[in-house]
């Protein structure tokens, strides 16, 4: 008896009442007639972010303080940098892996915590800290896109001296510099997409 009542129920309740839901592969395809521009990497980065974000700030910091040595080098005002400029490469290599190395985030969030962790520590200082600590992405572009200058630059510098150097070292520094911007490339795409699918 139970049952036919609300086999009854069943019956009365309209289609039309009940929502709507599409099917993933539905809601995965998208209009091609779109416009491009919003959907452009530039465009999120620009108009669906702020533009003076902390990421953003520390990546032009970075990419700044590598452009204005390189320009010093490149003038002949800084021997020292010009002399040393795959080292500087190297150094902005090693600064972008530091950032993203799991080991060393570790030590840096467990001192962090002891330092600013008190309760004496005034809250403004405390969101500052976080927020630099969850921007380290911005160090490690910038890193990323100095390092590649700073090859470009002393590859430059060693074809100027081709007598004495060898032409390992050359061809090891032009499959470097290509396989990075590749990597950057590569890297940026997915984690555009991953974003979007969030």
């Amino acid at each position: 008896m139970e049952d036919g009542h609300i086999q009854q129920e069943l019956n009365q309740v309209s289609v039309s009442k009940l929502p709507l839901v599409e099917s993933k592969g539905k809601q995965d395809q998208k209009p091609n007639n779109t416009k491009k521009s919003r959907d452009a990497r530039l465009s999120v980065i620009l108009l669906d972010q702020g533009l003076f974000t902390v990421y953003k700030r520390l990546f032009v910091t970075c990419l700044a303080l590598s452009i204005t040595f390189l320009l010093i080098s490149a003038t002949g005002n800084f021997q020292y940098v010009t002399d040393k400029a795959a080292l500087f490469s190297i150094g902005n290599i090693l600064a972008l892996t530091l950032c993203r190395s799991e080991a060393c985030l570790r030590v840096v969030f467990y001192i962090t915590v002891k330092v600013f962790g008190w309760s004496c520590v005034p809250l403004r200082v405390k969101t500052v800290v976080t927020s630099l600590l969850q921007s380290l992405g911005g160090i490690h572009s910038g890193c990323g896109v100095s390092s590649i200058a700073w090859l470009i630059y002393a590859l430059g510098l060693t074809l100027r001296d081709k007598e004495n150097t060898s032409t390992e070292i050359i061809g090891v520094t032009v499959g470097d510099s290509s396989a990075q911007t590749h990597d950057q490339h590569t890297h940026n795409g997915r984690t555009n997409q991953e974003q979007k699918t969030i």
